[in-house]
């Protein structure tokens, strides 16, 4: 079954997407990445026709980018990142006030369970950012707007790549001020106005320290992205198709 609610459904469409889409979120293949369909399809013994469709999907979702009639891995600069997470903010405070009226006991026991595992999981950031965005998926399953959650995935996805540098940088997880305990709290008042401005603070209170990592250290999150990529993904570089110079994408 697909690992998420985005992109095709199941074919070698699918199987090309879901490819290509874990290597940009682990920092695999970085901003300025060049993709060449035929070596994709080559890797993937299939034809380019499905590689073509599948890059589509991704340069909808924003991971992609046409430049100069290449296909790139989309670089993001920190005007970028500001647009995104003030549109996170608004859209996963949507997402909080609604859940929160609706939760259960069992679903605030389940967001308990996963504080905790994220603490426990702070010396490894990957493991730590699977308990996070599991986290923010049962907040936005509960809900019940599913294109309100789609699109939050969309911009989650558009960004993780650099989350991952930034994590990856820190010797915390937690960014100051947007610790997830105080926004579980928030959620067990079962106060939707509540929530959503504990959501929000949450989401605009790590916007600062994520976009002063970018301006301030836009090679230096690359080298932060290479070396996530050599941690986590030993046979990556035999699967990344062949990069141009990455460039800083500053407006």
């Amino acid at each position: 079954m697909p690992e998420h609610s985005l992109g095709p459904g199941i074919s070698a469409q699918r199987v090309c997407y879901e490819h290509l889409r874990r290597q940009i979120l682990s920092g695999a293949m970085p901003g300025g990445t060049v993709i060449h369909q035929q070596q994709i399809a080559s890797q993937l013994s299939m034809s380019r026709i499905p590689v073509r469709d599948a890059l589509n999907h991704l340069a909808a979702e924003g991971l992609i980018t046409v430049a100069s009639n290449r296909q790139v891995v989309t670089t993001i600069s920190t005007e970028d990142i500001t647009e995104i997470f003030l549109m996170r903010s608004a859209l996963e405070g949507l997402s909080a006030r609604i859940a929160a009226t609706r939760m259960q006991d069992s679903t605030i026991d389940h967001l308990s369970r996963l504080v905790v595992r994220m603490e426990l999981a702070e010396p490894n950031y990957d493991e730590w950012l699977r308990f996070h965005n599991d986290f923010h998926d049962v907040i936005h399953v509960c809900c019940g707007m599913p294109r309100v959650q789609r699109d939050i995935e969309r911009l989650r996805a558009s960004s993780e790549n650099y989350l991952r540098a930034f994590f990856a940088s820190q010797t915390r997880r937690e960014v100051d001020g947007s610790e997830h305990a105080r926004l579980l709290d928030a959620l067990k008042t079962r106060d939707g106005a509540v929530a959503e401005r504990a959501m929000r603070a949450h989401v605009e209170g790590a916007l600062a320290e994520i976009s002063a990592f970018v301006d301030q250290s836009g090679k230096e999150a690359t080298s932060a992205v290479t070396e996530a990529r050599a941690r986590t993904s030993p046979a990556a570089d035999d699967a990344a198709p062949q990069r141009s110079p990455v460039r800083s994408d500053r407006r």
